[in-house]
């Protein structure tokens, strides 16, 4: 679970992120206020999905995306329109 003492406020400073290994099978609903994260690592997970949020609404400023070896079946169509993201 996502610690609790981790606020909104915390995350949004937030620019490098590294999840990876973590067993994750979801997002933690707060990333979405991590709107200066620029690297978020995945890797290693068992991700399905990927969540709506992974959009240039909430993540604008991410320019590194890592989801090797997870379950991803699909995308959101929304990832693709980070202009930031290489």
């Amino acid at each position: 679970a996502w610690p609790a003492s981790v606020t909104s406020t915390d995350l949004s400073t937030l620019m490098h992120l590294n999840l990876s290994a973590c067993k994750l099978q979801t997002i933690p609903e707060a990333l979405r206020n991590a709107k200066g994260l620029r690297v978020l690592q995945l890797q290693d997970n068992m991700l399905g999905a990927l969540p709506d949020f992974f959009s240039p609404t909430w993540l604008p400023k991410l320019t590194y995306l890592d989801v090797r070896r997870n379950d991803l079946r699909s995308l959101p169509l929304a990832l693709g329109e980070i202009r930031s993201l290489n």
